[in-house]
């Protein structure tokens, strides 16, 4: 008996410390999931917590099929989105591993068909690291069959088609590297790793990635077995589903919460899962250790293999100094958010069925590791934020046209303020003597809710000045200031509505096509609607190059980023072709 006793005692010491929530938690947590999925129309959505190699909570709530009141369970099975990206990162990871490629080799060395246009000469080939970090300058989708109504069953054939295709479109030009997220990029290295397996992407992860993690309900196929476990989607509450096309290794995977903390176990053993290894230790700390550290126009950004790194939640600043990597995903109207603390080996990981979702996930996420880390102490107030120490915060010398995101507009000195001036309202820069950073008011001195959670500065790198915006310590580019760009009669002839001509039996991307002249302003505008998300029309920024050639956005400024827009000539007449559709006047 003695004997038993000691190796017990022995055993509470060699096993991890690992935590478990309360039973109160538990029912705190679910309290607070279900008002909110009440409150914002959310009808099915699943989670599951990891604790080093274990899963301490698990639980689905609401429905998967709310018309056969199917509940939401763990094993619930939702399209992923762009988590899908992990594991096609992850699998391209394993290959360099293995020493069958090598990511900081050029892309075309093991694609030698991929193509793309290009006005800068000198600029550097695209790595496979640069696909995997997001640094690639390709732009952010193909939208012809990039997503669509019906399920498509991939091909060799479609990866083909889109090679070709991709060939007729341009990479923007900076000859410094930025961060500018591509699905297009991450459908690459799948089509990479069709090529070096001999055999198709969907059938290759199924066997040597999900298979090896035990992943017994992922695939980027829906099988006829998945679908037995695979949630109806809802968008504003009615039933609705999009699929992923030609961009599917990048947003076509489908899995539950139980199978992706698989793939969070592994990570926390540093690469091993149930005893076997499947990539090197380094490797899976590489994953998240900052790959963009000297890319010039990131600000802060911090990005690893696969892995965007530093605060999630944009309202809310998680108080822990360590790493945190983290990913979302969203393909209509599915939607979740993973977050990994790899040093202290937590994990939270939630998938929804209903969009839009008022950020439920990252608010779920951000109260389960706020609660972990306080109850293992691990909170840390001291928490690191960008280094803002040397930008420019003189207001005198940043007058001018700026091109923000979707528009632009002016800032300009009127009565001692600094006016920012849109289309549709003006503000005013305040200094908050505070923090040093500027914010949006009201003209009446109110604080702009719109921009109330923005902190601004302006900054100036490579002969460009940038509005810096700052959400809860992280930075990005808000805004470029621009000459005015010069439009040739041609250009505005052109202005007018559009529609797409070659959808082909597809679905339409975008909607509400039209080229904008802005006469007061002399501004030309590329303007579209996003009906994948429910986004209404937005106006971006025409930046002529020629009488045939324009850019939208000439550096990452949100999701259009430097995307071109190229006249032709077929059957005689002007033909506008913008990310693989192909555009006609209409009126």
């Amino acid at each position: 008996m003695k004997k038993i006793f000691l190796f017990i005692i022995l055993l509470l010491f060699l096993v991890p410390n690992c935590f478990c929530l309360s039973g109160k938690n538990k029912e705190d947590l679910s309290t607070l999931i279900k008002k909110e999925m009440n409150q914002k129309n959310i009808v099915g959505l699943s989670i599951a917590v990891i604790d080093d190699h274990d899963v301490i909570w698990s639980e689905g709530f609401g429905f998967a099929d709310r018309d056969k009141q199917k509940v939401a369970t763990p094993e619930t099975v939702y399209c992923l989105g762009s988590m899908s990206k992990l594991f096609t990162d992850f699998a391209i990871l394993q290959l360099y591993d293995r020493g069958i490629i090598d990511i900081d080799k050029p892309l075309q060395t093991y694609l030698p068909d991929f193509s793309i246009k290009t006005l800068n000469k000198n600029q550097k080939d695209i790595t496979l690291r640069d696909l995997i970090c997001h640094c690639s300058g390709l732009p952010r989708d193909f939208l012809k069959d990039g997503h669509g109504k019906s399920h498509v069953d991939f091909s060799a054939e479609m990866d083909n088609n889109f090679l070709k295709e991709l060939s007729e479109t341009y990479r923007f030009s900076s000859s410094d590297p930025i961060y500018a997220y591509s699905n297009i990029g991450v459908t690459l290295l799948g089509l990479l790793i069709s090529k070096k397996a001999g055999e198709h992407f969907v059938s290759y992860m199924d066997k040597y990635v999900f298979f090896d993690l035990k992943m017994n309900s992922s695939s980027f196929r829906l099988t006829t077995r998945l679908n037995n476990f695979v949630s109806k989607g809802y968008t504003r509450g009615v039933e609705d589903r999009w699929f992923a096309g030609n961009y599917y290794p990048a947003s076509a995977l489908n899995s539950s919460v139980l199978d992706v903390s698989n793939f969070i176990k592994m990570i926390f053993a540093e690469g091993v899962f149930e005893g076997k290894r499947v990539l090197s230790k380094d490797l899976v700390k590489e994953m998240y250790t900052v790959q963009n550290s000297e890319n010039l126009f990131d600000f802060g950004f911090k990005m690893g293999l696969g892995w965007k790194l530093g605060q999630f939640d944009a309202n809310h600043k998680l108080n822990y100094s360590g790493p945190i990597a983290f990913h979302y995903g969203f393909v209509t109207p599915f939607n979740g958010l993973v977050v990994i603390l790899p040093e202290c080996k937590i994990g939270v990981v939630v998938l929804l069925n209903s969009f839009p979702s008022g950020g439920l996930s990252s608010q779920i996420i951000f109260e389960v590791l706020s609660l972990i880390l306080k109850q293992k102490n691990l909170e840390n107030s001291n928490v690191q934020t960008d280094d803002l120490q040397n930008y420019d915060c003189d207001g005198s010398k940043v007058e001018g046209l700026y091109n923000l995101s979707a528009g632009v507009a002016e800032i300009k000195k009127q009565n001692g303020k600094l006016i920012f001036e849109s289309s549709q309202k003006s503000f005013y820069f305040s200094r908050n003597s505070e923090t040093g950073f500027y914010e949006l008011c009201n003209l009446d001195g109110s604080k702009a809710s719109k921009y109330s959670d923005l902190g601004f500065r302006f900054e100036n790198k490579a002969e460009h000045d940038f509005i810096i915006a700052n959400e809860n310590g992280r930075n990005f580019v808000w805004g470029l200031r621009i000459d005015t760009p010069n439009y040739s009669n041609e250009w505005k002839e052109r202005a007018g509505v559009y529609q797409i001509i070659n959808l082909d039996g597809g679905d339409a991307n975008l909607g509400d096509i039209a080229i904008k002249f802005d006469e007061n302003r002399n501004l030309m505008f590329f303007a579209y609607s996003y009906p994948v998300a429910l986004t209404p029309q937005k106006d971006f920024l025409l930046s002529p190059i020629n009488n045939d050639l324009a850019f939208l956005n000439l550096l990452p400024l949100g999701k259009e980023s430097g995307e071109a827009l190229e006249v032709i000539k077929e059957k005689g007449r002007e033909v506008l072709l913008y990310l693989g559709y192909k555009l006609k006047r209409t009126v």
